[in-house]
């Protein structure tokens, strides 16, 4: 049944991406398709709440194709957006075409491993339990978003504050199946490394010089996207900010403004997500500004998707008076005190690294060999990810919790 609604979830998301992005290849089609259904998926579900209309599932199914049906319009009056651009690489050699398929196995054999792991047992994450999962579970037989039970301080612990993409998708499974279910359901997260894995694999192959080395590249992505915190945020986190970050870079170095739109609304995704996906969201928008010399209005105004996407739920939190433990209480004695203790902060940045040394290694040592003049055509994603990493020390510096806590249970998946 998981597997089903994911095919579903992919069949929704479909004529929004064969609108939002004109170059892509199928594969890419399918995980921007897969991505945008979930996002479709969060934005039904909260505006049948917020309407007054119970989740059932044939008021769902209903919704679903009543927003299927407005994503064709644009495909009905545009019938050229079906023929899309084919992209011809470079010709290959013999061997380079038989490594490239002995690397795509092992990246199938690593889904395939992963998507068992996901499966072989009921989650057993203590975040599932308490944040991403229960509040899916407590909405779908609400059958809305239980507003009441967010509001109540015994509460705090499911972060109320937190974006619903997540949890609303895991009350859909649990709406169509008719009961929860807490093992199959890990095959989400597997099916969001997926979509991230298909949207990298075709961005690289366009710059990449042979498919040897989109398959290697490809399969050492797999190591993030694949995450290993099943039933969690992260994984989807990862898709959506991904996808944002190298459509809108693809746009900068292809010139092709529509690919910004279409990467701003993966990254109001993102910021439907979590709450880091927000902070992304606008360092993105500060990266974009930065790339273009802030000169380009036209440009940065392409990115407005992301913010009515994230807009809704800003308001909404605001308006329930669900604020983020960060944040609640924060005074400037709060902010010096954690000025003070910028020295604490690093040292257990440093001591907590994060887990796949191998790939970021690889990182490194790829910006070493890149050079100058790479380094200055990705000032957009470098620029974008700096600041994302002083949002996540800036959170370290301003938390209420112990340092040493926060910094060991969260540093190693952000």
């Amino acid at each position: 049944m998981t597997f089903f609604l994911i095919i579903c979830t992919l069949i929704l998301g479909l004529p929004f991406a064969l609108t939002l992005d004109s170059e892509a290849s199928p594969g890419r089609i399918a995980g921007e398709a897969f991505l945008l259904g979930s996002g479709a998926v969060a934005v039904i579900l909260m505006a049948m709440s917020q309407i007054g209309v119970a989740w059932t599932r044939p008021s769902v199914i209903a919704a679903s194709l009543v927003l299927f049906a407005a994503g064709c319009i644009p495909l009905v009056r545009r019938r050229e957006s079906f023929e899309r651009t084919r992209f011809i690489g470079a010709e290959e050699t013999t061997a380079g075409r038989v490594l490239s398929v002995v690397l795509l196995i092992v990246l199938l054999l690593t889904v395939a491993g992963h998507a068992i792991y996901a499966t072989r047992a009921p989650i057993p994450e203590w975040d599932f339990w308490a944040i991403w999962g229960l509040k899916g579970r407590v909405f779908a037989a609400n059958q809305g978003i239980d507003w009441v039970y967010l509001e109540d301080p015994l509460h705090a612990f499911v972060h109320p504050e937190y974006p619903l993409l997540v949890p609303l998708n895991y009350a859909l499974h649990t709406i169509v199946r008719g009961d929860w279910e807490d093992r199959q359901i890990g095959l989400l997260t597997t099916a969001f490394g997926v979509a991230t894995l298909l949207i990298v694999r075709d961005v690289l192959r366009r710059e990449l010089p042979s498919t040897a080395w989109t398959a290697a590249a490809t399969l050492a992505v797999a190591a993030i996207a694949l995450s290993p915190w099943i039933g969690m945020a992260e994984a989807p986190l990862i898709a959506f900010g991904a996808g944002g970050l190298l459509l809108v870079r693809r746009g900068l170095v292809a010139g092709q403004a529509q690919l910004v739109t279409a990467g701003a609304v993966f990254l109001g995704l993102a910021a439907m997500t979590k709450n880091e996906g927000s902070t992304l969201l606008l360092a993105a928008t500060i990266a974009l500004g930065v790339s273009l010399g802030w000169k380009d209005r036209r440009t940065l105004v392409r990115l407005w998707p992301a913010y009515a996407l994230a807009l809704p739920w800003w308001i909404l939190s605001r308006l329930h008076n669900l604020s983020s433990d960060l944040t609640a209480g924060l005074t400037l004695s709060r902010l010096m005190h954690g000025a003070s203790r910028a020295g604490e902060v690093l040292r257990d940045v440093a001591l907590h690294t994060p887990n796949r040394p191998l790939f970021w290694g690889a990182i490194v040592i790829a910006f070493l060999i890149a050079g100058g003049k790479v380094l200055r055509r990705e000032r957009f994603i470098l620029v974008a990810c700096g600041l994302q990493i002083c949002a996540y020390i800036t959170a370290y510096l301003i938390t209420p919790h112990d340092v040493d806590w926060q910094v060991a249970t969260s540093w190693v998946r952000l």
